[in-house]
């Protein structure tokens, strides 16, 4: 989940920052870090707010670092 997905779900099932986080089993701290994209969540995690906040279950994946051969 991006950033900005975290913070429209959540404000779209109409909670809170401390409602969600208690119901994630996460910190709010935690919580405004996943919403200004300073953290990014597992997998598990982001199942669980995709449930929590009745989101989309296709969502779109955090996009991957893009490499160029001379990386290699």
């Amino acid at each position: 989940m991006t950033a900005e997905q975290w913070r429209s779900g959540r404000e779209d099932a109409g909670m809170t920052q401390v409602t969600a986080a208690r119901s994630l089993n996460v910190t709010q701290p935690y919580m405004s870090q996943l919403e200004t994209g300073l953290r990014e969540a597992s997998a598990e995690l982001a199942r669980k707010a995709a449930k929590l906040y009745k989101l989309p279950t296709a969502l779109p994946l955090a996009e991957l670092p893009k490499f160029s051969p001379d990386d290699l």
